[in-house]
C-alpha cells in the first residue's frame, strides 16, 4: 500500500506508542530474550515523537500492566499455559515469567516518562480494550494513526487490526516497530502482510518529510 500525504494532516493524526516498557526494552527483564532491536527501536521512536510534537501531532502511549485481578478465568488459564511453556508464543518458547507485572520495574516505560493524561493502560495485548483511549480519539476527531512500538507480532498487530476494524487510516513506520531479536523472521513476514492488507509500511523519514512540507519549513 502506498502512503497518501493527504491522510497525514497533523490536526487529524495521532502517533500511538505501544509498550516501550522495561521488560521489552531494558537489559534487566523477566524475559530471557535478546532485546537489542527493541531498545534501538525505542530510542528511534522517542526522537520521532519529539518531531511529531513539533508538527502539532498528538502522541499517545499504551502501557501493558499484567494484573490477574482484571483477567477473566479464561485469560488466567491462558497465561498459566504461557508461563508453563505449554502454550508456545512465537519467539517466546519454554517456561517464562509474564512480563510487565503490576508495580514492577519491568512494567515501567523504558527511559521515558509519558504524560499521565496521554498514557492508557491495558491488562492484555489490545489497546482497544481501553475505553478512555477510544474516547480520546473520538473527542479529538483523530482519523489517522501512526502505530509504533513493540511487540510487532503481538500488541502492534492488535493495534493495527483494531484500527482497521474501526475505520482509521493507518501508517506503520517499519523502523519504529520491533520485537525480540529471536523473532525477526516472523516480524519481517508480518510487516509484508500488514503492508499488503492494512497499512502503508514506510520509513519514518517519509512521514517527517511530509509534515515538513505541510508546515512550509
Amino acid at each position: 500500500m502506498k502512503l497518501n500525504p493527504k491522510y497525514l494532516d497533523p490536526k487529524k493524526t495521532a502517533v500511538i506508542v505501544v509498550d516501550l516498557q522495561n521488560d521489552f526494552c531494558h537489559e534487566i527483564s523477566v524475559l530471557h530474550r535478546k532485546r537489542s532491536r527493541n531498545k534501538a527501536c525505542a530510542l528511534r521512536v522517542y526522537k520521532f515523537i519529539e518531531e511529531a510534537g513539533k508538527a502539532g501531532v498528538e502522541v499517545l502511549f499504551a502501557q501493558q500492566i499484567h494484573d490477574p485481578r482484571k483477567l477473566t478465568w479464561r485469560q488466567k488459564k491462558y497465561y498459566e499455559r504461557v508461563a508453563s511453556g505449554e502454550r508456545e508464543f512465537g519467539a517466546y518458547k519454554g517456561k517464562l515469567k509474564i512480563p510487565c507485572a503490576m508495580g514492577t520495574f519491568g512494567a515501567e516505560y523504558f527511559d521515558y516518562k509519558p504524560p499521565k493524561n496521554k498514557l492508557f493502560v491495558k491488562s492484555g495485548f489490545d489497546i482497544w480494550q481501553n475505553e478512555q483511549f477510544k474516547e480520546f480519539l473520538d473527542k479529538h476527531k483523530i482519523e489517522t494513526l501512526i502505530i509504533t512500538g513493540v511487540e510487532l507480532t503481538c500488541c502492534i498487530l492488535y493495534a493495527v487490526l483494531g484500527a482497521e476494524e474501526r475505520g482509521f487510516n493507518i501508517v506503520v513506520p517499519k523502523d519504529l516497530v520491533s520485537g525480540v531479536d529471536e523473532g525477526k523472521r516472523s516480524q519481517d513476514n508480518l510487516l509484508k502482510i500488514i503492508g499488503e492488507m492494512y497499512a502503508p509500511v514506510v520509513n519514518s523519514e517519509q512521514i517527517l518529510k511530509i509534515w515538513t512540507q505541510k508546515s512550509g519549513v
